[in-house]
């Protein structure tokens, strides 16, 4: 029972053991598959949350959506305090890759960047179309994007974190040159970068 709350996204955590899903009211609940219980509700975003994903090892789960933050909250922390990333716009996916601590997001006109967690350092910034869904195959060795438009593409993850693919904060590449400038911001949990 969500008590009049409507669910606009749900996911399974890998490990079998939890539901995510954010709610008309902003929040985001865990679920215990174990009893069907309400686990935990997360609370702080202003608007929808449409990117939700949880660790394979239960330990991190990120959100975000129409507020432009995103969240990483650690699942072992009791005062449930995340450490809140501002976006450039609204975030559409959230994906963890296994084994990793890898995130994928993927950012309205801003394209896929990927997160290094629990630190919150952006890593990598690729400049693409809008991105509507982010995954990673099982392995965690390949990222697979599908935008608003209907494109699809997969990346190794190896070539993604290489210089190659690096890219200037918040600036469309423009050439060969802006592709190789990483990118590098932190973050710790409870604090938030401005």
């Amino acid at each position: 029972n969500t008590e009049g709350n409507k669910l606009f996204f749900m996911q399974f955590s890998r490990s079998g053991r939890f539901i995510v899903s954010g709610t008309s009211q902003y929040d985001v609940l865990l679920w215990s598959l174990e009893d069907g219980k309400l686990n935990t509700t997360f609370s702080g975003h202003t608007a929808f949350t449409w990117g939700l994903d949880i660790s394979s090892d239960d330990v991190f789960m990120a959100s975000g959506g129409q507020d432009k933050t995103l969240r990483l909250w650690d699942l072992n922390q009791t005062d449930h305090k995340p450490g809140v990333v501002p976006l450039p716009d609204r975030m559409f996916s959230a994906a963890f890759a296994a084994g990793s601590p890898v995130l994928a997001i993927g950012i309205e006109h801003r394209g896929v960047w990927l997160v290094e967690v629990p630190t919150g350092s952006i890593v990598v910034k690729v400049n693409i179309a809008s991105t509507s869904v982010l995954r990673f195959s099982a392995t965690g060795n390949w990222l697979v994007h599908g935008d608003q438009v209907g494109g699809l593409n997969c990346w190794s993850i190896k070539d993604l974190l290489s210089d190659k693919r690096k890219t200037k904060q918040d600036a469309p590449a423009t050439s060969e040159q802006d592709m190789k400038t990483p990118v590098r911001d932190s973050l710790k949990f409870g604090t938030r970068i401005s």
